[in-house]
């Protein structure tokens, strides 16, 4: 395979294009990465305070394994540099220390690759040897290296992983989880203090359960979120089913497509819906939602209001059960009142796609507005 490298600069960013001539297709193949002059990885960061540092360097017999991790400190992983190891057959760990104490001797770290098995591991925990709260790992590993790590230390340590497209990660922490550009096929993060937060985006079946706030944007085929009472905060949800599940937080999402179930005792707030969408809020918690094009929907509140925003040209039925229901002159619906409670049904342009919605306690706004002005540009 013959390469070229070409490199294109600005003030802030290099971005190289790395193009095999020889590629089978008509088309050479590109593969593009950018690297940030602003943004330093958490080893060189350390390394300008004065910081001193253990380096383990390794030869990897394929790009391809398992990094697998035990221990209480803070860690940081990312991917090898591409400039420099084209065939992603190397791996550093560095462990770096800001205080003025001795290094530990290497033969007392459980550092190790196993040729056969192609798996990194590294087992630094409190029975291997004290903890120092002014150290931590930093790790570069190739990107299709699956992960594993397990932290026993406590909420003020950080997981932070970057850039990684494998099959397999798997993430306990006590401490915070902090993830950026993930393309995996399954990922579980789990952590049991601290928050997670994921940024540029999250692709794969994910499984996330926490205790704090989230802010996910996620692309994949299943999406399962767990917490306790934080919030949830989506910009982007597409994949094929997900759910979310919050004792007590607020779950405030962006852009929702395929099938969602959602339950919370706070309020939950959906920018756009293209789907279907099952909502179970208890207490008086609202609920405010754009049906962009609804496939089937069940909204439920004990005692909160309910906001439902739909397309001019949306086809679908509208089932509404609440103490008090306001809908446009362009709605035409059957009204009858049981129980102290009113009824309206009635089908919108003709359509048969179900919207249910129930407020035992609360008030319905149904509203009609166009995709443009559900944006609140103004607002």
């Amino acid at each position: 395979m013959k390469l070229q490298c070409v490199k294109h600069q600005s003030r802030f960013i290099k971005h190289y294009q790395i193009v095999d001539l020889q590629s089978s297709g008509s088309l050479p193949l590109i593969r593009s990465f950018h690297q940030s002059l602003v943004r330093r990885s958490e080893y060189e960061r350390f390394e300008n305070k004065k910081g001193k540092t253990l380096t383990w360097e390794f030869r990897l017999h394929n790009p391809y394994g398992l990094l697998s991790i035990e221990t209480d400190k803070s860690v940081e992983i990312n991917r090898i540099n591409v400039l420099q190891h084209p065939g992603g057959d190397f791996a550093a760990f560095h462990l770096v220390r800001r205080d003025t104490r001795a290094m530990p001797d290497k033969a007392e770290l459980l550092v190790n690759y196993d040729e056969e098995r192609n798996r990194l591991s590294l087992v630094d925990n409190n029975n291997v040897r004290e903890k120092s709260c002014d150290e931590r790992w930093v790790l570069e590993v190739p990107p299709y290296y699956d992960l594993t790590v397990q932290h026993t230390g406590d909420e003020a340590d950080a997981i932070r992983v970057e850039n990684l497209e494998n099959q397999t990660i798997t993430i306990q922490s006590v401490g915070d989880i902090h993830v950026h550009n993930l393309k995996s096929r399954d990922i579980v993060l789990d952590t049991t203090e601290g928050e997670v937060k994921s940024t540029k985006f999250l692709q794969g079946n994910a499984v996330i359960k926490t205790r704090k706030d989230k802010l996910i944007d996620f692309k994949g085929q299943r999406f399962d979120i767990q917490t306790e009472d934080g919030n949830v905060r989506c910009k982007d949800i597409y994949g094929n089913t997900s759910s979310v599940l919050s004792q007590t937080g607020k779950l405030n999402l962006g852009n929702v497509t395929g099938e969602c179930s959602l339950s919370t005792a706070g309020n939950v707030a959906i920018g756009s819906m293209d789907g279907s969408l099952e909502v179970n809020v208890s207490h008086s918690g609202s609920v405010q939602a754009y049906l962009v094009r609804p496939a089937s929907v069940s909204i439920t509140t004990e005692k909160g209001d309910v906001s439902v925003s739909l397309p001019l040209d949306v086809k679908c039925h509208l089932n509404l059960t609440a103490t008090n229901i306001s809908f446009p002159a362009e709605m035409s619906l059957q009204v009858e009142e049981v129980d102290n409670l009113k009824k309206m049904k009635g089908a919108f342009n003709e359509g048969q796609s179900p919207v249910s919605v129930c407020s035992k306690e609360g008030s319905i706004l149904v509203s009609v507005q166009s995709w443009f002005d559900s944006l609140k540009l103004g607002s």
